[in-house]
C-alpha cells in the first residue's frame, strides 16, 4: 500500500510537473507572438520585398488586392543586399524596396512560401537575415500568398541588361497607390546629379504621382520625408519603409509628400 501511495504521489507530481511546462511553453509562445507583432513592419498589404541566397535574387510583389508576381532577377548591378540600404536597393532595382530576406537555403521561389520556411523563420530566426521585417511580417507574407489563387500569381523573370521602366511599371504598379494619387515631390540633396530624376523613376514604377523634382537649396546627410496629406494614405505607409518621416521640417510646398535625398543614398 505504500509503494502504492507513492506512486500515484509520483505520478501527481509529474502531472504537475508537465502542467507546468506546458503553461511555461504557452506563455513563451504568446510573449514571442505578441512581441513581434509590436515589433512588425508592414502595416499595409502593399511590399516589394527581396529574397537572395547570396547568388540568387528574387523580387516578391504583393498588390492590393490579393495578387502577387514573383521576378527571378538577371545581371544585376553592383547588389549588396546584406550591405546596401534599401534606399540604395531601391534605385540600384528602379522599385521601391521594402524589406530583404536573406536565405542561405533558398532554392527557388516555391520556398519562399512554403509553410516550412515560414515556421522556420518564426520558430528558428537565427537562419535567416532579415531587414525591416521580423518572423510576423514573414507570417503576414505567407498568409498573402496563400490567399491568391493561382491565377492571381504571375511568374517571371526580369534581365537588368535590358529592363526598361514601362516594363517595371508593368509589373510592380500598385493599383491602390496609383489611384490613391496622392502627390510625392522629390527634392535632391546631394551633389549627386539627376539623382532626383532616378529616384523618381523608381516611384513612378509603383504608382507614386510625382509631380516635381527639384534640388535642395542645401546639402542634406539624411534623407526622410514630410507628410503633409491628413489621410492616412498607402503611399504615405509604403514610402515610410524606406524613408523616415520628419514631421518638423518645412521644406518644400507643392506636394502632400516632399521627399528629401541625402548624402546617405551614396553610402
Amino acid at each position: 500500500m505504500k509503494n502504492n501511495a507513492q506512486k500515484v504521489h509520483g505520478y501527481s507530481y509529474l502531472k504537475l510537473f508537465m502542467i507546468f511546462v506546458v503553461l511555461l511553453t504557452v506563455g513563451f509562445m504568446t510573449y514571442r507572438a505578441v512581441d513581434l507583432y509590436r515589433q512588425r513592419s508592414f502595416l499595409t498589404d502593399s511590399y516589394i520585398t527581396l529574397y537572395t541566397n547570396g547568388e540568387d535574387n528574387f523580387l516578391v510583389s504583393y498588390h492590393s488586392p490579393k495578387s502577387y508576381t514573383v521576378a527571378q532577377l538577371y545581371n544585376t548591378p553592383n547588389l549588396s543586399p546584406s550591405r546596401s540600404s534599401l534606399l540604395q536597393l531601391s534605385l540600384t532595382l528602379g522599385v521601391p524596396i521594402d524589406a530583404v530576406v536573406i536565405d542561405p537555403e533558398l532554392k527557388s521561389p516555391r520556398q519562399i512560401f512554403s509553410l516550412l520556411s515560414t515556421v522556420k523563420m518564426l520558430f528558428f530566426p537565427h537562419s535567416f537575415s532579415l531587414r525591416n521585417m521580423n518572423a510576423f511580417d514573414s507570417f503576414k507574407l505567407f498568409l498573402l500568398a496563400r490567399g491568391a489563387s493561382d491565377g492571381q500569381r504571375n511568374d517571371t523573370s526580369l534581365d537588368y541588361s535590358s529592363i526598361s521602366e514601362e516594363q517595371l511599371a508593368d509589373l510592380f504598379r500598385d493599383e491602390e497607390i496609383f489611384n490613391n494619387a496622392v502627390s510625392v515631390e522629390i527634392m535632391n540633396g546631394t551633389e549627386i546629379g539627376g539623382l532626383g530624376g532616378e529616384f523618381s523613376s523608381v516611384l513612378t514604377s509603383r504608382g507614386y504621382n510625382v509631380v516635381a523634382v527639384t534640388n535642395s537649396q542645401t546639402t542634406e546627410n539624411n534623407s526622410y520625408m514630410i507628410v503633409r496629406s491628413r489621410k492616412e494614405s498607402q503611399a504615405a505607409k509604403s514610402l515610410s519603409h524606406i524613408l523616415r518621416v520628419d514631421k518638423n521640417s518645412d521644406v518644400g510646398e507643392v506636394a502632400d509628400i516632399t521627399i528629401v535625398l541625402g548624402r546617405d543614398v551614396a553610402r
